[in-house]
């Protein structure tokens, strides 16, 4: 843009309409030109000549690609037919009224998406629900929170896997003597010491049960831990599967509910009877 005599600078609309119209004042004048065939037919051609040089000009100077600043559409042909198409853009801009925005409608299907709540007597909106997909899709990380539902979880799966219980409860054998009963001196028998034997033959008759427990256990038959006695009814438990009598088993769950040889915990239902 220049500036003439200290004028201020002329804007590119400016420049644009002036051209235009002079192009407008040159189609006039051809067109009254065409309709007059009077006048010298020299000074016509030399008008169409030198308008023919001016449009040739400018179509070379004027790049390929001509967008309208009006419609934003590519303009193609000569500079006339451009111009033409931007005559009509104006008058078309001076005639139409400028465009309003509509209202807003605001849908059933909308409003029932919306997500209201009260608080402190106040029913309102979230937030969430204004953005279209909440907040996962405005790139958030949501989590759906779910109550939690407690089940209990068989994991050995024992019943299936070994069958149901062979024992319960009722089973047990409970021990009711009273280990605590006190027995009075005046009720035990008087003996004299003449009635005893020497305490040597009792250490010698000890050691010689010993011994004999202690090769009866030697021997191939399998004898129950507990009462050093070969099994009569052998009983395994599921949990550490140690062997022992039923009798035994039964006795010492009785009164805890722990194995005899490894102290595991061990209930009735986890007895099992096997043949050996």
């Amino acid at each position: 843009m220049q500036q003439n005599n200290g004028k201020r600078p002329r804007t590119v609309y400016e420049e644009r309409l002036e051209v235009l119209q002079n192009n407008a004042r040159q189609r006039t004048n051809v067109m009254k030109q065409l309709s007059n065939p009077q006048e010298n037919p020299s000074s016509t051609l030399d008008q169409g000549i030198e308008r023919g040089v001016c449009q040739a000009s400018n179509l070379f100077s004027q790049p390929r690609d001509q967008t309208c600043f009006i419609c934003n559409q590519v303009l193609f042909g000569d500079s006339e037919t451009i111009n033409l198409h931007i005559d009509r853009c104006l008058a078309s801009m001076g005639d139409e009224p400028s465009p309003a925005e509509p209202p807003a409608l605001h849908t059933p299907q909308q409003v029932d998406s919306w997500d209201e709540y009260e608080w402190a007597g106040q029913v309102r909106v979230r937030a969430s629900a204004m953005m279209e997909g909440g907040y996962k899709g405005a790139g958030f990380a949501t989590a759906r929170k779910e109550e939690d539902v407690e089940e209990d979880l068989d994991i050995e799966d024992d019943d299936n896997q070994y069958g149901h219980g062979q024992f319960t409860e009722a089973d047990l054998i409970v021990d009711d003597t009273d280990d605590d009963l006190a027995v009075d001196d005046d009720d035990l028998p008087s003996t004299s010491a003449s009635s005893f034997p020497p305490s040597g033959n009792l250490v010698v008759d000890a050691l010689k049960s010993r011994v004999h427990q202690l090769e009866m256990a030697t021997k191939s038959v399998p004898r129950c831990l507990i009462c050093l006695e070969p099994y009569t009814k052998p009983v395994t438990s599921v949990i550490c599967w140690h062997v022992h009598c039923e009798k035994c088993w039964l006795q010492t769950l009785g009164s805890k509910k722990l194995c005899p040889q490894c102290q595991k915990i061990t209930t009735p239902g986890d007895l099992r009877r096997i043949y050996l």
